[in-house]
């Protein structure tokens, strides 16, 4: 038998930490699947569900980066 699979929300909480910890991490889909041991569909979908949920986005050069919160400049005072 296989590993244990690793519950689909801790998997993104990992892989949300790891942008949150390392500012400025760029990655490509290659990459982003050997820093967290990912098949390529696997890496795809989460990915994908983190810029659907705004939290990623993906560059023209197809690099994977942490979405800049858009509240940070409409602040209230």
């Amino acid at each position: 038998m296989r590993n244990e699979p690793v519950h689909f929300e801790e998997l993104m909480q990992r892989i949300r930490d790891g942008y949150r910890d390392t500012p400025g991490l760029r990655l490509t889909l290659a990459q982003a699947q050997r820093l967290w041991g990912l098949d390529r569909d696997a890496c795809t979908v989460v990915l994908n569900t983190l810029i659907d949920e705004q939290f990623l986005r993906r560059e023209t050069d197809g690099r994977y980066t942490r979405a800049e919160p858009r509240a940070a400049n409409n602040s209230v005072a």
